[in-house]
């Protein structure tokens, strides 16, 4: 895993580059201890030494760790609650759209046939006692042709859908793929001030939390749930407020997280292998696994991550030839360790200035082209118009004839806060397979799960470039749009849909500021009914006015007829949303100590 890392960073470093991630400490010896197990109670001794056997095991080749003072660690996180130390790793981090994109698109120009919106629907049959795999039927989604694929050999990589295609063949297939769905919520990047990470072991609730840069916001996950996998990025409001109530409970007093603080949220899913032979409560592996049916000869894999994924495609291939023979005897060795991915032929880390130069975009949306396409960000800016209305791109000159102008660049933005660019719609329509305005939005870009508000502004101008590109009628336009919308509609965002929500509690913040929204007399206090307009506004209205008056007396402990603000926010993330986050944490998340482990009842299913 670390070697390949290693080799992912330096052979592809306009997709993949690591990003400093911090530990921090408020104490040499923890307890409760981290994870729930005696010996990481003395983790923060023994966390420095760690990462730099972590070095080690990738060869030296990242930036090395390193340990930052309380002084520094609070220079660098000011958001962090009195920290003893942090010990610093460097992690290799990229958009993984961006990398499998390039992945297909570098496949395709070595002589392999790719298909978008194609689905396999069964398989074909021959051999000499028939029962032998030797194609698949499929269905073009996007025109409705069906047809046959013949193949010497076949190989299912489905992901976290591997079973589902496994019962295609065999309807009695044992399990074989424990999903686990990681929830994220995207947060401003002030979240993570100069584009370090950092990961808080233990909160004061027992969660780990992480909070990393990526593409100029804040990604903060914690552990995964276990969730059969879908196509949808969907997290219920629960899953969202939970996760903001313990971010919030990892920083200190001077910085405030706001449930409308989170700008875009949603989930995907980790194919975590189990051996079908095991018993139902052992526990999941995070490596890959690749087996093959005598029977049929489909051979198939899963599990894994995104660091191994070249070694994985390597042991694979290795695998089916042995395994098929004769057919694949003239297959020659892997050669994928020497091979640049699309746009990593001479890229280099000055490149965004090279783009600056000679087509005057911005230093910002240079970089981003650079990290997304690499050279072939050339391409993208051949394609740019300029950025402000009119043919002539307008330019401010000093006297001496020198550009000051801070603005007037080439390409114009989809949205205003990000760096995408018309051109990058035009460049994936005719170079990457782009044909729906929801993959060029989530699978293309990462807007929609950057800010899903953003998208889904994006989408009418997003519509309109694609229809002139690919000739669609006005029919097509529309259904396009309502399918984009419809998609970037499941994502999370600032406005919280309170709809079958239990989860009642909410941050300090929140709550704050619904007093003082509701308390418009600043009297200090809320009556019983403006405790009704704030439960209200928190998305939790009560029943009646007999339930209102019932629980506004179980709130003021005073017993005076009004609720200070003290005591509307400890009763409201009192005793019953506590119970409440206490059931959720242990419906969706994974054990800390054993975070892949899953239930016996998904493990035992057919």
């Amino acid at each position: 895993c670390c070697q390949e890392r290693s080799w992912l960073a330096g052979q592809q470093p306009h997709l993949v580059e690591y990003v400093p991630q911090a530990v921090p400490f408020k104490t040499l010896v923890q307890w409760p201890p981290y994870f729930n197990h005696p010996f990481y109670s003395i983790l923060p001794i023994l966390a420095y030494p760690a990462f730099v056997f972590y070095d080690l095991l990738a060869g030296f080749n990242a930036p090395p760790a390193y340990v930052m003072s309380a002084r520094e660690t609070k220079k660098n996180f000011p958001q962090l609650e009195a920290p003893l130390y942090s010990a610093v790793y460097c992690e290799a981090m990229h958009n993984d759209a961006r990398t499998g994109t390039a992945i297909a698109l570098t496949a395709a120009m070595k002589g392999a046939t790719i298909a978008n919106y194609v689905e396999m629907t069964g398989f074909v049959h021959g051999g000499p006692d028939g029962a032998t795999a030797t194609g698949v039927t499929c269905v073009d989604k996007l025109t409705g042709e069906q047809f046959v694929v013949k193949a010497k050999a076949i190989v299912l990589a489905t992901g976290p859908f591997l079973d589902s295609v496994r019962r295609m063949e065999d309807p009695g297939a044992d399990k074989a793929v424990a999903a686990a769905a990681g929830c994220h919520i995207v947060l401003p990047g002030y979240f993570t001030p100069g584009g370090m990470g950092f990961c808080e072991l233990r909160n004061s609730r027992g969660a780990t939390m992480y909070f990393l840069p990526w593409l100029g916001n804040t990604v903060v996950g914690s552990t995964d749930k276990k969730c059969d996998a879908t196509s949808s990025p969907h997290v219920t409001e629960d899953e969202i407020q939970y996760l903001v109530n313990e971010a919030a409970s990892c920083l200190s007093s001077d910085i405030r997280l706001r449930r409308s603080d989170v700008i875009s949220a949603w989930q995907g899913w980790r194919p975590l292998y189990r051996d079908p032979n095991a018993p139902p409560d052992a526990p999941v592996s995070r490596h890959h696994a690749i087996g093959h049916d005598e029977h049929t000869g489909v051979s198939f894999i899963c599990g894994g991550k995104w660091s191994t994924y070249r070694a994985m495609a390597e042991e694979l291939i290795d695998k089916v030839v042995a395994f098929k023979g004769a057919p694949l005897a003239h297959a020659k060795p892997c050669v994928s360790k020497e091979i640049k991915l699309l746009g990593g032929d001479g890229f280099h880390s000055l490149l965004h200035v090279q783009l600056v130069q000679a087509y005057n975009v911005s230093t910002e949306v240079a970089k981003h082209l650079c990290h997304a396409y690499g050279t072939a960000a050339f391409h993208v800016c051949e394609l740019a118009q300029p950025s402000l209305s009119g043919a002539r791109l307008q330019r401010t000159v000093s006297r001496a004839g020198v550009p000051t102008d801070g603005g007037g660049h080439m390409g114009r933005r989809i949205s205003p806060s990000y760096p995408y660019i018309e051109a990058e719609v035009l460049y994936a329509c005719r170079h990457e397979l782009a044909v729906s305005v929801k993959d060029m939005l989530t699978t293309r870009m990462r807007l929609a799960f950057l800010n899903s508000e953003a998208a889904k502004q994006a989408i009418p101008r997003v519509a309109a470039l694609m229809a002139e590109e690919l000739g669609w009628s006005s029919a097509e336009k529309a259904r396009q749009i309502k399918v984009a919308q419809e998609y970037i509609g499941e994502f999370g965002g600032p406005v919280a849909d309170k709809r079958g929500a239990t989860l009642k509690a909410a941050t300090f913040t929140d709550l704050h500021d619904i007093f003082l929204s509701v308390d418009k007399a600043n009297a200090g206090y809320l009556d019983e009914k403006q405790l009704g307009e704030a439960a209200a506004k928190l998305g939790f209205p009560f029943r009646s006015d007999e339930h209102r008056r019932i629980k506004f007396k179980e709130a003021d402990r005073s017993e005076n007829g009004k609720l200070s603000e003290a005591e509307f926010i400890e009763w409201w993330n009192g005793r019953n949303s506590e119970k409440s986050r206490l059931a959720l944490h242990k419906t969706v998340m994974l054990d800390a100590a054993s975070e892949v482990a899953i239930d016996k009842s998904n493990a035992s299913a057919k």
